[in-house]
């Protein structure tokens, strides 16, 4: 298992049981300390404020870099968020010894919508931005050139039902999830658009050519990752739709 590979698996531990701290204002050292976690797993706090300032979704490059989104107006509109003026940036973390940070530094930002998906491959980076789907550039120190908009969405719905989670399959295609509205998806090469109001998981080119739809019907599918075999699992939120976890089958 690679370094990056190593790491990720450290990271989905730690997301997969969320510490009970109760009530009130608690220190990141206290959360940390609060994980239940399988037996040989361990944890250890990495990053926390003020580097962090309301983290929305995180990922790794080949050489387990981490590159996270924080949302600055998400849940708070612009005028309360904590951070003034908000910019909703993606931040790259660097790690000194002992996997601590080191120090943090800005990928992009200028966003009026939280980025709500990322990828990174090679010296590209992939953003996904309520309804547009960008990439942009990386240089030496990992900050993003210029963005362009290799697929749009027809629609601009209310931020958390916009485009979710960006990742790459071991196919090579790059797998974008879009919570339920009218998602009209067009990309280079063709359009795409689902039945009605749904959430949706799609396919596609790295450029955006070839969009493909793989399923549908559900709420907020705002997560996915694939097992070791290829699998595509899917995390669908619920509120009137059923709370799913979906094993989708090509």
């Amino acid at each position: 298992m690679t370094h990056a590979e190593t790491l990720k698996a450290f990271l989905l531990a730690v997301c997969i049981s969320a510490p009970a701290v109760g009530q009130g204002v608690v220190t990141p050292e206290k959360a940390a300390s609060a994980f239940r976690l399988p037996a040989g797993f361990q944890i250890r706090l990495v990053a926390s404020e003020p580097a962090l300032s309301n983290p929305m979704t995180m990922a790794l490059d080949e050489e387990g870099r981490i590159f996270v989104s924080l949302a600055h107006s998400y849940r708070y509109g612009a005028e309360g968020s904590p951070v003034q003026p908000p910019s909703n940036p993606v931040v790259r973390l660097e790690l000194g010894p002992g996997g601590k940070l080191l120090r943090h530094s800005v990928v992009a930002s200028g966003f009026a919508n939280p980025i709500m998906g990322i990828a990174v491959r090679g010296r590209k980076i992939w953003l996904t931005n309520l309804d547009r789907l960008l990439v942009a550039d990386l240089d030496e120190g990992g900050r993003a050139g210029e963005l362009r908009a290799v697929v749009r969405d027809a629609e601009s719905p209310w931020n958390p039902f916009g485009m979710y989670r960006a990742a790459f399959g071991p196919d090579g295609l790059l797998y974008l999830s879009v919570g339920d509205h009218p998602t009209r998806l067009t990309g280079p090469t063709n359009t795409v658009a689902v039945r009605g109001n749904t959430g949706a998981v799609f396919r596609m080119e790295p450029d955006g050519s070839r969009i493909q739809i793989l399923l549908q019907g559900m709420r907020a599918p705002f997560s996915f990752d694939f097992t070791p075999f290829g699998d595509l699992w899917v995390l669908s939120n619920g509120e009137g739709n059923p709370n799913r976890l979906i094993h989708a089958i090509p």
